[in-house]
C-alpha cells in the first residue's frame, strides 16, 4: 500500500471544486502522456490541521511529511498495529506538529533518493577472497547472501565479505526486515506459486560494482532512519487528561 504525495488523472476525469487552489507545485500540470496531477492532499485536511495548531504557516506538504514520520513512529505502529493490518491508518493530531513534520521531510528525502547516498563506511571493513576478481562479473554475482555474527557480518556472496555492520543498520524494519535484510532475501529470489526466478542481478550488469555500493547505501538508510526516529517526540497524539 502507498499513498503518494499527487495522482495522475486524465484530463476527462478530472474533477474540479476541492482541488481548486490547492497548494501544491505540481497541481496541475501535466505529465508527458497528457494526464493531469492531482493533489491528494484536500484543502479540508489544510484548514483542519491549520485550525488545530493555529498555524496558517502550514502548507500542504507539510502534512505529507507529517503524515509520513507519524506513519513511522515505533509507538504509533505499536499502539495501530492490528488496526492497520486491517484498515486505512488514521492520523492522530500530535503534540509537536513540526517534530514530525521536520522528521517526515528528513525520512522522505533518505527513502526517495538512497541511491544517491555515498554508502555507510563508519567501522565497517570490506573483505575479498584471495580469488577475487573486479573485473569478473561472476564475482560481483549475488547467488544467496548469508548472514552472520547476529547481523554483524553480511556475506554478499563467496567473493565479497561485509564485516562490523552496525546494529543501528537493523533498526527499522517494513514487514519484518531492515534494508539490507530486504537486499539480501530479495536480489536474487524465487517465486513458489510460479516458480519464477526474480533476479535482480541484472539491475548490476552496467556497472557490476554497484551491487556493493547498494548494500552501503541500505546499511546507511537503515542507520540514518533509527537515528531519525530516534529523535521523534514519544507523544504522537494528544491523549484526554485523566479524571
Amino acid at each position: 500500500m502507498s499513498f503518494p504525495r499527487y495522482r495522475l488523472e486524465i484530463p476527462e476525469k478530472l474533477q474540479g471544486g476541492i482541488f481548486e487552489g490547492a497548494n501544491g507545485s505540481l497541481h496541475g500540470a501535466k505529465a508527458s502522456d497528457g494526464r493531469v496531477y492531482v493533489d491528494n492532499i484536500l484543502d479540508e485536511a489544510l484548514l483542519a490541521f491549520r485550525e488545530h495548531y493555529s498555524d496558517a504557516s502550514i502548507v500542504k506538504d507539510d502534512i505529507f511529511h507529517y503524515v509520513y514520520g507519524i506513519l513511522h513512529h515505533d509507538g504509533y505502529r505499536s499502539k495501530y498495529r492490528n488496526d492497520l493490518f486491517k484498515e486505512l491508518p488514521r492520523i492522530p493530531f500530535a503534540p509537536d506538529f513540526w517534530a514530525f513534520a521536520k522528521a517526515g521531510e528528513q525520512l522522505a528525502e533518505l527513502h526517495a533518493n538512497y541511491t544517491q547516498l555515498d554508502g555507510w563506511e563508519g567501522n565497517m571493513k570490506i573483505d575479498y577472497s584471495e580469488e577475487f576478481d573486479p573485473d569478473n562479473r561472476d564475482h560481483w554475482y549475488v547467488e544467496r547472501a548469508r548472514w552472520e555474527n547476529d547481523g554483524a557480518t553480511f556475506k554478499l556472496n563467496e567473493h565479497i565479505t561485509i564485516r562490523n555492520i552496525p546494529a543501528a543498520a537493523h533498526l527499522y524494519k517494513i514487514a519484518g526486515r531492515s534494508p539490507i535484510q530486504d537486499f539480501a532475501a530479495e536480489t536474487k529470489k524465487k517465486e513458489y506459486d510460479s516458480g519464477i526466478i526474480n533476479d535482480r542481478n541484472d539491475l548490476y550488469d552496467h556497472n557490476p560494482p554497484e551491487v556493493l555500493l547498494r548494500a552501503r547505501q541500505l546499511i546507511e538508510v537503515g542507520i540514518r532512519t533509527s537515528e531519525i526516529l530516534a529523535a521523534l517526540p514519544e507523544d504522537f497524539e494528544i491523549t484526554a487528561p485523566s479524571k
